[in-house]
């Protein structure tokens, strides 16, 4: 559906700009602060072009450790082989890469789950890398996990940059975290502002799968009143 830019930035600000202050203040678990950068990272690096070619060969042989081992045997070499590449060739594709593959290994693979691992190596990587060019694939698995965890407090902090965005900008890539911001909401006791995401889903992703899942829960919603 077609809409003003200056109308989807007022709306955006009318409905989730007090939340996200109550939000803040209100979280009881807080966020962590941002780490410093890796300590003994090289000032004097190898050539972009250099560390490519070194980077593509020592993933290939993190491939060649999963041939003959179990997954679950080999972790602690898996984890420093991508620590190598993040620390060696921090201006590869494949070194932002590994900062996935790290967290899906804290999340997925060890147990118990290393959440706060996890969420240490994604501040790492937002400040080591700016550009952000695997930062909204990092974004998506953390926001998965937390939601299908039901961890509200961790999923904030993961959604709230994309939403403060939204708020600036009137922009934003589908309707996946605006519909986790209102499942959020109606799962920490706020059925207002939920009942306010959902009709937001619905209005601006009319035909999205959260857009049927939007309306399935205001009906839910309207039962229990």
């Amino acid at each position: 559906m077609k809409r003003k830019k200056s109308d989807l930035r007022l709306l955006a600000f009318l409905l989730v700009l007090p939340v996200l202050m109550v939000s803040c203040a209100g979280q009881v678990k807080k966020a962590p602060p941002p780490p410093a950068p890796a300590a003994g990272k090289p000032e004097s690096r190898l050539p972009k072009a250099e560390q490519e070619k070194l980077a593509f060969k020592a993933f290939n042989n993190i491939l060649n450790l999963t041939v003959d081992k179990p997954r679950q045997q080999i972790l602690p070499d898996l984890e420093k082989a991508y620590h190598d590449i993040i620390n060696n060739y921090p201006d590869t594709y494949i070194a932002q890469e590994s900062y996935l593959h790290l967290i899906e290994m804290d999340l997925d693979d060890f147990n118990p789950r290393r959440i706060d691992d996890a969420m240490h190596l994604y501040r790492e990587y937002e400040q080591r890398y700016p550009d952000f060019k695997f930062g909204a694939v990092i974004q998506d698995k953390l926001a998965r996990f937390f939601y299908e965890n039901r961890l509200w407090g961790d999923l904030m902090q993961i959604i709230r940059p994309t939403i403060a965005n939204y708020i600036k900008t009137g922009k934003i890539n589908g309707p996946f975290f605006l519909f986790l911001y209102a499942e959020d909401k109606l799962n920490t006791g706020d059925r207002v502002e939920a009942e306010k995401g959902y009709k937001t889903v619905i209005q601006y992703f009319s035909a999205s799968t959260e857009a049927r899942l939007s309306r399935g829960r205001l009906e839910e919603m309207k039962k229990k009143k």
